[in-house]
């Protein structure tokens, strides 16, 4: 009787053993719908390059030949020359008039820099090879220097008395105006989409995942001019005086000029990604940025100008493009 006891007492406790592995309410089962939260650090280099427009305008000038050597000088510097005791009007013919604001860029704009950044976002529920992310890259400050500035080969029609008669020539003469250094940094805020090539609700560890992605947002890009007037040639066009000091030479010191270009913005991204565990990724990437314009112009830091115009573009970059090579660190959770 008392062997029957025992035996019926162990069943009871395997059975109550058993029946406590099966309560699902008690212990739920566990399913994983791939959402993590990301953060992702970044840093690496930047490539910008962008053709120059000339932004000054209508600006007349008159330009003269030297007699010796042939070589074109705009009014302004003859001036300069002859007030200086340099040379006299005699040593020069005058050639013709042409508007300045219709000479090129002599240089355009290629230039490196550092790049960083962060981006924070998460994974989408039920597809987490789709990630979404609001993201701030820096471009760090880069300088861009120019002597000349703007220069072209430009054709003035010229009339010779050859005695008997007059006829006109075309003389044709590379036209140069002012120099300027400078420097441009801009800050990219974008919201970003990007597609990661893996199977599952997991990214896998220790092996190599390629993504894509594309992306729209706000740049905003800062500018700072100084400019320099070289040839002359600036030192007499009315538009620019409010912008300049005259400390006793012939030749304006134009202020230092800070500018501000805010507009859109639009991302193209590939690389990969290595994951060093379940919840950190090595990130390598490349990212092609537009920015549809940034400018470079003189402003009016005393506020002396009587028509009330407070900054002048003197030249921009249309349709620029950065090029960043990128390597940083992906948290998943």
């Amino acid at each position: 009787m008392k062997r029957k006891i025992s035996v019926l007492a162990l069943l009871a406790s395997v059975t109550c053993i058993g029946a406590a592995d099966a309560n699902w309410e008690r212990y739920p089962q566990y399913y994983d719908s791939g959402m993590r939260a990301t953060i992702t650090l970044r840093g690496g280099f930047a490539y910008g390059s962008s053709k120059l427009r000339n932004d000054l305008g209508s600006m007349t000038e008159e330009y003269w030949v030297s007699k010796l050597s042939g070589e074109a000088f705009s009014g302004g510097f003859v001036d300069i020359c002859v007030d200086l005791g340099g040379c006299t009007y005699d040593m020069f013919y005058f050639l013709g008039t042409m508007n300045i604001g219709d000479l090129p860029a002599a240089k355009r704009y290629s230039e490196h820099s550092f790049a960083g950044g962060v981006s924070v976002g998460f994974t989408v529920p039920h597809s987490p090879q789709w990630r979404i992310e609001g993201d701030w890259l820096r471009i760090s400050k880069a300088n861009y220097e120019a002597f000349p500035m703007f220069s072209g080969k430009v054709d003035f029609p010229v009339l010779i008395d050859f005695g008997d008669g007059e006829q006109w020539f075309i003389e044709t003469h590379e036209i140069k105006s002012s120099g300027v250094y400078s420097t441009l940094s801009s800050d990219i805020f974008s919201m970003m989409i990007y597609y990661d090539f893996f199977d599952g609700n997991v990214k896998p560890i220790r092996q190599i995942i390629p993504y894509v992605g594309f992306g729209f947002g706000y740049a905003s890009s800062t500018t700072v001019l100084e400019l320099t007037d070289l040839y002359g040639d600036l030192a007499s066009q009315a538009a620019l005086l409010p912008f300049a000091i005259y400390q006793g030479g012939p030749v304006p010191d134009f202020f230092t000029s800070t500018t501000a270009t805010r507009t859109i913005a639009g991302n193209l991204a590939a690389g990969f990604s290595y994951g060093l565990m379940q919840e950190l990724f090595l990130d390598f990437g490349v990212r092609v940025t537009y920015i549809p314009q940034i400018r470079w112009a003189l402003n009016n830091s005393l506020a002396i100008d009587p028509s009330g115009e407070k900054n002048r573009s003197i030249f921009s970059a249309n349709d620029m493009i950065y090029m960043s090579a990128l390597i940083g660190l992906r948290f998943e959770f």
